[in-house]
């Protein structure tokens, strides 16, 4: 992968980004097990054709910086960045914690997130969380909590004393909800099967949950407007809201993912329809 600076960040970001430390390790880590096959697999093909600009990764660098300072204030007996690894049909599935306390048991993983994902889906964290929860199973760790530490990036002072359905600080525990561990060992013996089948040229089509698929979407708004007055997931919902002075507008589904957040769409198929765009 080449990191390009196509806007001028300052060199310290880029020299940050190419020194970047992480090493997923073993065949597969937890987070690329939950991740698309299809993606990882053209990546992992095309990896050297792929341009990511330092821009796009600022926030992960914020990230590395805050698991970085708690890792440094954390009290004696906690167990903090720990890598683990356990075999999975002839694979080496590998995840790293960023904190687990033996006292109570309780594994935590630190998320620089915004305020929007905390009210959202989350079930890319309770995977991660379950998987990693799993390594801990494998390697003689017991584990009877699990938990996100969220740092909300975009939180509002302002906005939390006037909302009382905001985010009351800037720092907010989700509990993840833990699988029955037969579950979990189902679950990552599908995906490494899934993955395997994708590195060897067999891929399964990302899913619309993959693409992070937006859905149709029916606004009402009034004619000159640009701005909706509420939008709808159905077309009925929105006529039934309709006035005599507003309309109904169609705004068709993006697969946001494809379109702005994928390093790999240029290699891909499946989104540009059998045509693979080489570089």
């Amino acid at each position: 992968m080449t990191i390009t600076n196509k806007h001028g960040l300052p060199a310290s970001f880029v020299e940050a980004v190419r020194r970047d430390p992480y090493q997923g390790g073993g065949d597969i880590s937890a987070t690329a097990l939950i991740d698309s096959p299809q993606r990882r697999a053209l990546l992992y093909q095309h990896g050297s054709k792929i341009d990511t600009d330092v821009s796009s990764m600022v926030w992960a660098l914020l990230g590395s910086a805050v698991h970085h300072i708690l890792e440094r204030s954390e009290v004696d007996g906690v167990v903090v960045e720990e890598r683990l690894y356990a075999d999975v049909g002839g694979w080496e599935v590998s995840g790293q914690f960023d904190r687990y306390n033996p006292d109570t048991k309780a594994l935590q993983d630190y998320k620089v997130t915004t305020v929007y994902k905390l009210g959202g889906d989350k079930k890319d964290w309770t995977r991660q969380l379950n998987v990693l929860r799993w390594l801990c199973y494998q390697n003689d760790i017991e584990v009877d909590s699990l938990q996100i530490c969220t740092i909300l990036r975009d939180w509002s002072h302002s906005r939390s004393l006037r909302d009382g359905s905001y985010p009351a600080t800037n720092v907010v525990m989700v509990d993840i909800e833990m699988w029955p561990i037969e579950e979990t060992q189902r679950y990552i013996e599908e995906r490494v099967a899934l993955h395997r089948a994708a590195r060897k040229g067999d891929p399964q089509p990302c899913t619309d949950e993959e693409r992070w698929y937006s859905g149709d979407k029916w606004a009402v708004k009034k004619p000159t407007s640009k701005r909706a007055l509420r939008v709808f997931d159905n077309r009925q919902d929105a006529e039934d809201y309709k006035t005599d002075s507003t309309i109904v507008e169609h705004r068709p589904g993006e697969y946001r993912r494809c379109l702005n957040f994928c390093e790999a769409a240029p290699f891909c198929g499946q989104w540009n329809n059998g045509q693979v765009t080489e570089r």
